[in-house]
């Protein structure tokens, strides 16, 4: 996410500039990492500017608003329609339009922004004795549409909550691939622990039932403790969802009120009918979730994120 929203700050002997990037850039490489193909470089991005980003050097870049220009009965017309990234319209006129009249660069100018693009028309003073050419070559100048952004302290907190400086977005992001990795490893063991935990409470409910039917488990006039000896002798499992890993150290008694507990509406055929389906159900998605890598989840994450991207775009 910080090469998405970019970050930008200032600590006690440090500080910390990172331009924000395209989210489908962000999303192709890594897509890319996890083909196992090379990351394309990025350049900064910023939502809906119009404008031009280039990199001068190695990070350094230089973004540019946008003008055109056109010639008309009454005069020479340059129309702004973009400017670089953090000027404010307001600041602009008075630092440079402003300034522009004073020095009779141009006569007057037109605003018709609307609240998301900026619409500068200026009505540019005629000199004889240039050619047209001449005179956008210098407005080009003057109109001061161009500003330079670096990225050369990259400091962020790593992997280890360590702050360490960065050399290059693609150490970032190279970095970043890697734990998210791991835990997408990490993920697909615990729904697997998860999903085998919910195969085990369905498959003994199937038969917790279907032995009370058959006569197999004795309830009437027992005592809850008989019951449990029985559930245990006949190897029952403890409630699987509660189970706790043996790395714990946790020693707690067998739970089987996930059985003892199950209204006698349920103790049917008809319930068995209905676990049964509720357990091929569970089956399935196991299979197909053990049959998954890290790189395919991965990857139907980013497809979702694609499309969430592609829903917003159309609503905007």
């Amino acid at each position: 996410m910080i090469l998405i929203n970019g970050a930008e700050g200032i600590g006690t002997g440090w500080a910390t500039k990172i331009l924000p990037r395209c989210p489908r850039q962000v999303i192709s490489n890594a897509q890319r990492l996890i083909d196992g193909r090379p990351l394309q470089e990025m350049l900064p991005h910023f939502r809906k500017f119009q404008g031009t980003i280039d990199e001068t050097a190695p990070r350094q870049y230089s973004i540019s608003g946008k003008v055109s220009y056109r010639r008309l009965k009454s005069g020479l017309r340059a129309v702004i329609t973009e400017l670089p990234t953090g000027i404010w319209n307001n600041k602009y006129k008075e630092k440079v339009l402003d300034s522009a009249i004073k020095n009779g660069l141009i006569s007057n100018y037109e605003e018709l922004h609307t609240e998301s693009n900026v619409h500068f028309i200026l009505h540019v003073v005629d000199k004889p004795l240039l050619s047209d050419k001449k005179q956008i070559k210098a407005l080009n100048r003057l109109l001061k549409l161009r500003s330079v952004a670096s990225e050369n302290s990259m400091i962020l907190f790593d992997k280890k909550n360590v702050l360490q400086k960065y050399d290059s977005t693609r150490e970032i992001f190279q970095e970043f691939f890697e734990v998210r990795r791991q835990k997408y490893m990490e993920r697909r063991e615990c729904e697997l622990i998860i999903m085998d935990g919910k195969l085990k409470f369905i498959e003994n409910q199937v038969r917790f039932v279907d032995a009370i039917i058959n006569g197999e488990i004795i309830i009437e006039r027992k005592n809850r403790a008989e019951i449990i000896a029985q559930l245990a002798e006949k190897g029952f499992d403890s409630n699987p969802m509660k189970a706790k890993n043996a790395a714990d150290g946790n020693c707690n008694p067998p739970d089987f009120g996930y059985l003892l507990d199950m209204p006698l509406c349920r103790l049917s055929n008809e319930e068995i009918l209905v676990l049964q389906e509720k357990r091929s159900e569970l089956w399935e998605r196991f299979k197909s979730l053990k049959s998954t890598t890290w790189r395919s989840l991965w990857s139907m994450d980013l497809n979702v994120l694609s499309m969430a991207l592609d829903k917003e775009e159309r609503v905007m």
